[in-house]
């Protein structure tokens, strides 16, 4: 098929792959158009698996040799790294980012690089204040585009709850998400330990927690050392959001920020989230950027001190208050996709296609996680009132000072010494009817001496509660086998002996659990 015009697309890290994949659909899907794609001629350290990135999406990819030595009608790099001024075309540097707020997104000297030909370099702005950062030349042009990134955020907010539902995250539970860049300021080289601190240190029903690494830090230490990091967080449930897509939609679905001196902080306090910072590099900021005055107004944790009344604090901030800095990044709001291909079709000297460029929500994030399986359980007694907090055993939360403190392990955990320091064992399986429930929950009491209260249900939602010092009880009222484990044997730590109904409260959520005396010829087996 012969084509009018041919755009080149430079691409260096995973990172400029995937911002430029996201936009290029909506500017350039024209069938008088072909796009080719390069790699950068100056190889960068975080270059790792971007050629395969680029073959796996089908793009066409030229050899750098082949690149420089041809005429195309525009070349768009999201990098003024390597060696752009080899290319013989016009050029079109964006940011992979909410403008150059980095002095390593900007040359040393504030010049962009001017092709071998001396064509025109065009440089995009999100904002008509980062032209200063760009120092006047002959051949370089700004173009206040605004920014593409965030506009999709922002239409991605009236569908948060698709977002929070696909991170697991209840209506009556916050996320809290934690982002890093890279680097030795970045926050997970300050406080490696800081996403399962998180998960530790929150009660899991109250708080979810999910992570956003830089993707350099995925390429550049691979995913499985990064895994292997996040282990221990895994388990207790941390949502480690993956390396090319999902950080957006984790983003929307965010109700606080614990961030660095990444991008992400930029795109934070654009849609309203609340930020605390647990690292900040100001020295590799530009000065008087946005985001460095972000660090002189933002909160920053006390990483020495207990995290969950600073996450409270934090998380329940109200007001936009940095809707002054926001509004100084980014500009043209909802026009950026526009305003880029305007650019664009200029310089390839065609009309633009009739239709508006699409602003599309993000994709939902498809995060990886782990169900927890054992928790450190916190009771308190009231009466018939019982109040639970829990938190994710694996992670070790052995600071915690607990009332009643105990662990409440499922019976499918791999963990054999949590099983046999389990107060409270529970089947998370419902079997058949009741007379199968009581064997389990039986069976489960048998089997680990130091268990004290077991748990099965049946398909009826009906839960058999066995216990060491007691009848079996029947319970009804749709709370969960450990939950019910739970409260029963703080009852029983507590020497209150269970009534006929109990009032559980777990997080914001509160149960009304009827108990009876389970006889040993009732109920019958199902049929």
């Amino acid at each position: 098929m012969q084509t009018e015009r041919t755009v080149l697309v430079v691409v260096r890290t995973i990172t400029t792959v995937a911002w430029l994949f996201d936009i290029l659909p909506e500017l350039v899907a024209d069938t008088r158009i072909q796009v080719l794609f390069t790699l950068n001629g100056r190889p960068s350290a975080y270059e790792a698996g971007v050629a395969e990135a680029v073959a796996a999406l089908g793009g066409r990819v030229l050899p750098w040799e082949q690149a420089v030595a041809t005429d195309f009608e525009l070349a768009i790099s999201a990098s003024h790294y390597g060696d752009l001024h080899q290319l013989r075309s016009p050029l079109l540097i964006l940011p992979h980012g909410p403008g150059y707020s980095k002095t390593i997104s900007l040359p040393g000297d504030g010049v962009a690089p001017l092709p071998a030909t001396q064509a025109e370099t065009m440089v995009a702005l999100s904002h008509a204040e980062q032209g200063r950062q760009w120092r006047a030349d002959d051949g370089t042009r700004p173009v206040v585009v605004g920014d593409p990134c965030f506009d999709r955020l922002v239409a991605s907010v009236a569908q948060r709850h698709r977002y929070r539902r696909a991170l697991g995250v209840r209506d009556d539970q916050k996320l809290i998400l934690t982002s890093t860049t890279w680097g030795r300021r970045a926050a997970l080289a300050v406080a490696p330990d800081l996403p399962a601190r998180l998960v530790g240190e929150l009660p899991s029903d109250e708080y979810v927690v999910a992570a956003v690494l830089h993707p350099n830090i995925w390429v550049g230490h691979g995913a499985w050392q990064v895994r292997l990091w996040m282990h221990r967080a895994l388990e207790g449930g941390l949502r480690l959001i993956p390396l090319r897509d999902g950080w957006r939609g984790a983003l929307v679905a965010a109700d606080l920020l614990v961030g660095d001196h990444g991008s992400v902080a930029l795109y934070a306090i654009g849609l309203g989230v609340p930020v605390v910072f647990a690292a900040f590099g100001r020295d590799e900021l530009v000065p008087g950027t946005p985001l460095a005055e972000l660090d002189d107004r933002a909160p920053h944790l006390d990483l020495d001190a207990p995290l969950a009344p600073q996450v409270a604090a934090h998380a329940d901030a109200l007001g936009r208050p940095y809707d002054d800095l926001a509004a100084r990044v980014f500009g043209e709001h909802g026009r950026a996709l526009l305003n880029l291909r305007a650019a664009i079709y200029a310089q390839l000297d065609l009309e633009p296609p009739g239709a508006a460029p699409r602003v599309l929500p993000v994709s939902v994030p498809c995060a990886e996680s782990q169900t927890v399986r054992s928790y450190l359980v916190g009771a308190r007694v009231d009466g018939t009132s019982v109040v639970l907090e829990r938190f994710p055993a694996t992670v070790e939360p052995s600071h915690l000072q607990l009332p009643a403190r105990h662990l409440a392990v499922h019976a499918d955990e791999p963990h054999t010494g949590l099983r046999e320091s389990a107060a409270v064992l529970c089947c998370t399986r419902p079997h058949q009817d009741v007379v199968q429930a009581r064997a389990a929950s039986s069976a489960l009491l048998r089997a680990h001496p130091g268990c004290r209260v077991a748990v099965a249900g049946d398909n009826a939602r009906r839960l058999v509660v066995s216990r060491r010092d007691g009848p079996p009880l029947l319970a009804t009222g749709g709370v969960s086998p450990d939950v019910l484990g739970s409260a029963v044997y703080a009852s029983v730590l507590g020497n209150v002996p269970p009534a006929e109904r109990i009032g559980i409260r777990v997080g914001a959520a509160e149960h009304d659990v009827a108990l009876t005396p389970l006889s040993r010829t009732a109920p019958q087996a199902a049929p």
